[in-house]
């Protein structure tokens, strides 16, 4: 099938002089569509100033959309215009907001939530949406409805088995992604998750408490792809598990991978 994945503007463009990161969980769920064979492109609207008429051009039969809470509203206008440019598109939002509240988007122009990891929920969405079959054998689903029907929560993934993000998805993007002075900057998740509890973040949450690592082989499997000298580590909290960060600064080191790396900071 052929599909779209799109990361809305942000809630705030003074933020985008600030920094801009990738859209990482895109590039992930991307390459895990082409897996699968199907066609799949990334329209970054931060930067694509007419996302309209980029997918009136393409066509695709679906559309992925992700946000966080302050683009909650931004999303659901996306989704009125997508259907209003073609009114059978299937739309799909996932992300932050949808895991943590999904019946915020339980609106007419959406048409499926996904909650949590969504990589294997797009992939067995497809499927169905190809087989003509019903959706809520899905595990992690939101069904808007007049009440939004809610699937059993999906198990939180061993970050190992995905596959490593797709980033020539977003190769006509790449060099405007930043944070302060580190341009072109890549973006990579070592981890997902935090052991704290602060009252006012809602990551821990996400992952139920959780906090999900990679090895770090697989790290430097994914370091050694990556074309930019500067690189984030856009995990919820690097250095929960400060032994195995420092198994992989000796795997950097005897690598000979030469990259200015910067960790989240929390």
């Amino acid at each position: 099938m052929k599909v779209t994945l799109i990361h809305p503007p942000s809630g705030s463009k003074h933020m985008d002089t600030i920094y801009m990161h990738e859209p990482l969980a895109l590039e992930y769920l991307g390459a895990g569509l082409k897996l699968d064979n199907h066609k799949v492109s990334i329209i970054d609207a931060r930067l694509e100033q007419d996302y309209e008429a980029v997918l009136r051009s393409d066509k695709p039969q679906i559309v992925g959309l992700t946000g966080f809470t302050n683009q909650l509203s931004i999303v659901k206008e996306m989704a009125t215009r997508i259907k209003g440019i073609d009114p059978s598109i299937f739309i799909i939002v996932g992300g932050h907001h949808a895991t943590v509240k999904p019946e915020d988007f339980n609106v007419k122009d959406i048409d499926l939530v996904v909650r949590g990891e969504g990589v294997t929920a797009l992939s067995e969405i497809l499927q169905c949406i190809e087989s003509n079959k019903p959706f809520d054998s899905i595990l992690g689903l939101g069904i808007p409805g007049s009440d939004m029907y809610l699937t059993p929560s999906r198990p939180h993934p061993n970050l190992d088995n995905l596959p490593i993000p797709d980033r020539s998805l977003t190769i006509k993007y790449r060099k405007n992604y930043f944070e302060e002075w580190m341009k072109p900057l890549a973006s990579i998740r070592t981890s997902l998750g935090c052991t704290n509890r602060c009252t006012y973040c809602a990551l821990w949450a996400l992952t139920g408490g959780k906090y999900l690592v990679r090895k770090p082989e697989s790290i430097i499997e994914e370091l050694q792809s990556i074309e930019e000298p500067n690189v984030f580590f856009c995990d919820d909290e690097s250095m929960c598990d400060w032994q195995r960060m420092d198994k992989l600064a000796d795997l950097i080191i005897e690598s000979g991978i030469k990259k200015i790396l910067s960790l989240c900071k929390s």
